[in-house]
């Protein structure tokens, strides 16, 4: 990130993408951010900027292999504008985007042609899991809505389709991570014993937890 004066005199934060030299770790490129969005069909976006100076807080960056996409382009996440999207660093722009689904989510990953995120903001005082189509646009898998399922991580969260189908979710700011079944039953969880405070009542953040092969 970086902050700029923006078009209108305020001083902004912009994010962006770097591309480095893989044998020598030299920078090859720059990529602006607020640029890409503005130079394709998804301009219309600008109209949402937040009034925070921090316009996008992009927090997830990853490379795309195939279909539904193409490969090459790049998944990306823009918290405050609830809303994930597709770059071509080819053509210099959003090539597709989708929000209004979920609120401030984080890690929005492929699971086959579908794509898996933690909603931290989906409802009221709560959070979610969900698994979306983004040819239909439709929600075929989800977490957190049921009796029993509550969770919630304001910020951060993290989620990890593993091989047996379950998904391992980290809910980061209460220090907690649990998978779930996909008919959403926990099967394991662990919570950092690492607290603070007169009476313990903070608890240390858990960023992401991965399950290694």
């Amino acid at each position: 990130t970086r902050r700029v004066e923006d078009w209108d005199g305020e001083r902004r934060i912009l994010d962006g993408i770097i591309a480095f030299d893989p044998a020598t770790g030299e920078e090859k490129r720059r990529y602006d951010m607020k640029t890409l969005v503005e130079s394709g069909p998804f301009a219309p976006l600008a109209r949402r900027y937040p009034d925070d100076d921090d316009l996008f807080h992009t927090n997830t960056l990853e490379h795309l292999t195939g279909a539904p996409f193409a490969a090459g382009q790049w998944l990306v996440s823009f918290r405050h504008l609830d809303t994930i999207g597709v770059v071509d660093l080819e053509q210099e722009a959003l090539v597709w985007a989708l929000g209004g689904m979920f609120g401030a989510q984080h890690q929005p990953t492929m699971v086959g042609q579908n794509i898996l995120l933690f909603d931290n903001e989906g409802l009221p005082g709560r959070s979610r899991v969900l698994e979306i189509d983004p040819r239909t646009q439709q929600v075929v898998w989800r977490y957190g809505e049921e009796p029993g399922q509550t969770f919630y991580s304001r910020t951060l969260g993290s989620v990890q389709r593993l091989p047996n189908g379950n998904t391992l979710i980290t809910e980061s700011n209460e220090g907690h991570a649990f998978e779930v079944t996909p008919a959403g039953q926990r099967v394991w969880s662990y919570t950092v014993p690492h607290t603070a405070g007169d009476q313990d009542q903070f608890i240390a953040s858990l960023y992401e937890l991965v399950r290694l092969p």
